[in-house]
């Protein structure tokens, strides 16, 4: 096989660690190796999910403090990753095609991206989507004993903030964020209360409701001692400075 050439853009692999990856080498073919790699590479979470759907947010989300090009930068990350896992897919012996082997054969489809446009659901959606894939990085590495292959594991499953979540609520996050700008090297996002929705602390109001806009509303009756200024004296206040100016 010819030498490997990551995928790369512009001579550089934005958004990526900047310890060097190992060398793509395989101690001998494994079918069930191969296998495995083809879930990180084509399954429901795997690479090709991750691309995809980071790719689709920087599409769709509004550009909040220059959101798209990170988002479009860690799916150029997903994409090497992606590459990398080929290769050894090939080395092991095995069809590097976008399909995983789980319970059955599925090939890879965009039915396996989430396709939410707010920036708390796609917050959401892009966390589940790393955790996951690093579970099954992490659960690999017990079973995998090829040396090259578990480096290479390892070094994708590294991680460096691209992005900091601040879920402290309006407006200490907001403040922290100002507090620590040029501090903090990622894309600083206020997320209120997202980490309490995905872990389950709070729950979201019902479907018809959210329809129509009314979710605030129901977050005022379930924590009214903290919300009401918010919504009636804070955000009157700036809705009236924004008329005036």
């Amino acid at each position: 096989m010819k030498d490997y050439t990551p995928f790369k853009e512009n001579g550089k692999v934005e958004a990526a660690a900047p310890e060097p990856y190992p060398p793509l080498e395989v101690e001998g073919p494994n079918p069930q190796y191969a296998r495995l790699l083809g879930i990180d590479m084509a399954g429901g979470r795997g690479e090709m999910t991750s691309i995809t759907q980071y790719l689709y947010h920087s599409w769709t989300l509004p550009d909040f403090d220059n959101a798209a090009p990170t988002l479009r930068q860690i799916a150029q990350v997903e994409m090497h990753h992606l590459d990398m896992l080929g290769v050894l897919i090939e080395k092991l012996g095995g069809n590097p095609k976008y399909q995983a082997v789980q319970n059955r054969p599925a090939l890879w489809t965009g039915g396996m991206v989430t396709y939410n446009r707010t920036p708390a659901m796609a917050i959401r959606d892009n966390m589940a989507l790393e955790q996951s894939a690093i579970d099954t990085y992490r659960k690999q590495l017990l079973v995998i004993r090829d040396a090259h292959v578990a480096a290479v594991i390892r070094r994708i499953n590294e991680t460096k903030p691209d992005f900091v979540w601040v879920g402290l609520g309006a407006p200490k996050q907001e403040r922290w964020m100002a507090a620590h700008e040029n501090r903090v090297q990622a894309l600083m996002l206020g997320v209120g209360a997202a980490f309490d929705y995905e872990a389950g602390n709070i729950r979201r109001a019902p479907a018809w409701m959210q329809r129509c806009n009314l979710e605030w509303l129901y977050r005022l009756m379930q924590d009214p001692k903290r919300l009401f200024k918010r919504y009636f004296v804070t955000n009157t206040k700036f809705l009236w400075w924004s008329w005036r100016h």
